[in-house]
């Protein structure tokens, strides 16, 4: 998996979480964003990467993402996941805490819980279901400030993370309305207001890449989309910016170990929603 970070591309509202409910055998490249990412483990077992550190999971066991912590997600067996996504104050850019809840910890049942009325609320939405949700929201990061081992960072840390985090916003933005359009080193530096090589130096030593790579991932996202909802091989990469077939056809081996062919008819309308 290349090692490539963008912000994330479905987020959380002011007032509601972002809620997946059917990540499975997930393989997503590395991240980060300006929300807090938890992901619950319904089967199997996936592995997390968080600013450098791998982190088994597996059933029932939770991940804590803080925002600005660097993470991807990779699967060597099946499995599913139930992921939220959480729009958190700025104090959160500070905080630093325990990542990995297993039953066995002692605030488990607590978490678990939370999950599990946020997954209810928002499946049967019933009269009042938002004001359910936003209590365990505020529940979910008090329980985080105050029952887990949490500490925060230093000024400086705090604000090297906004800087890195307003960098790649700004950067995703400008890919996301220009994607299907050649983009060029100089283009982008010149957008960000840097010099091309300052911009290329910062943006490597942030995601230990370099912009091409990021640009053909981020393509790649696009366009293994589109395959998903069933568009053709030939229109994925036409209009995800790929200038040839045998570029896109190449570089989706490269990143995902199969064919765009293979991979359509193995995902095309396979998603199904992960019942807690």
């Amino acid at each position: 998996m290349a090692k490539v970070y963008f912000e994330e591309i479905h987020k959380a509202a002011p007032d509601y979480p972002y809620i997946d409910r059917s990540m499975s055998d997930i393989n997503y490249i590395a991240h980060y964003h300006e929300d807090l990412e938890l992901a619950y483990v319904t089967s199997g077992e996936t592995i997390a990467v968080v600013d450098g550190t791998e982190i088994r999971l597996c059933r029932g066991d939770i991940c804590l993402i803080m925002p600005g912590e660097i993470h991807s997600f990779s699967s060597e067996a099946p499995n599913a996941l139930y992921i939220m996504k959480f729009s958190v104050p700025a104090e959160f850019l500070s905080i630093r805490t325990e990542r990995k809840l297993t039953e066995h910890h002692l605030c488990y049942p607590k978490f678990h819980a939370i999950i599990k009325t946020i997954a209810k609320e928002d499946k049967e939405r019933n009269n009042g279901y938002r004001y359910a949700v936003r209590a365990q929201t505020e529940q979910l990061q008090l329980e985080i400030i105050r029952a887990l081992h949490t500490s925060y960072i230093s000024e400086n840390e705090t604000k090297e993370t906004t800087k890195k985090i307003a960098l790649l916003r700004r950067v995703c933005r400008y890919v996301e309305d220009h994607y299907t359009q050649s983009i060029s080193l100089d283009e982008i530096a010149r957008h960000c207001h840097y010099s091309k090589y300052y911009f290329a130096h910062m943006f490597k030593e942030i995601t230990s890449t370099g912009f091409s790579a990021y640009l053909m991932a981020f393509r790649l996202e696009k366009a293994r989309s589109l395959l998903e909802a069933g568009e053709s091989i030939t229109d994925a990469a036409l209009n995800c910016g790929f200038n040839s077939l045998r570029s896109f056809h190449r570089g989706f081996r490269q990143h995902y170990g199969t064919s765009p062919l293979s991979y359509q008819k193995e995902n095309h309308g396979q998603q199904k929603e992960i019942i807690l």
